[in-house]
């Protein structure tokens, strides 16, 4: 007969944490963009390593979070779905990341002048 196992040991089964966002925000009601856009927002004010809840029913912001995630390497932790609310957990990876709208061609857009590579 094996020996019962004690606390801490190998055999004691792993229990998930869940995660508790440092900000939520609540996007219902919202249509693309304006979801992506607040979260770009709501990210800034966050430091390196916190979480952002967003909420959202429009069925377009879950492809759009995935994408808006990939391109500012931002970490889509969790993504779930109660009904027609969809529940976006988001880690902020870097400090110094850049938004979507950052790249070559929008800021000349407002700047009005080409960007040298130095």
């Amino acid at each position: 007969m094996p020996a019962p196992s004690r606390p801490g040991t190998a055999t004691d089964p792993v229990v998930a944490q869940p995660i508790v966002p440092d900000k939520s925000i609540d996007c219902i009601g919202l249509f693309c963009p304006i979801p992506i856009l607040k979260t770009r927002e709501a990210m800034k004010s966050l430091a390196v390593a916190q979480i952002l809840e967003m909420l959202s029913d429009d069925p377009g912001s879950d492809p759009d979070m995935k994408s808006w995630a990939q391109r500012t390497g931002n970490e889509l932790v969790e993504i779930s779905r109660n009904e027609a609310v969809y529940r976006f957990l988001v880690r902020k990876v870097r400090k110094d990341q850049l938004l979507p709208d950052q790249n070559s061609s929008s800021l000349r857009a407002v700047t009005g002048r080409r960007l040298r590579n130095n």
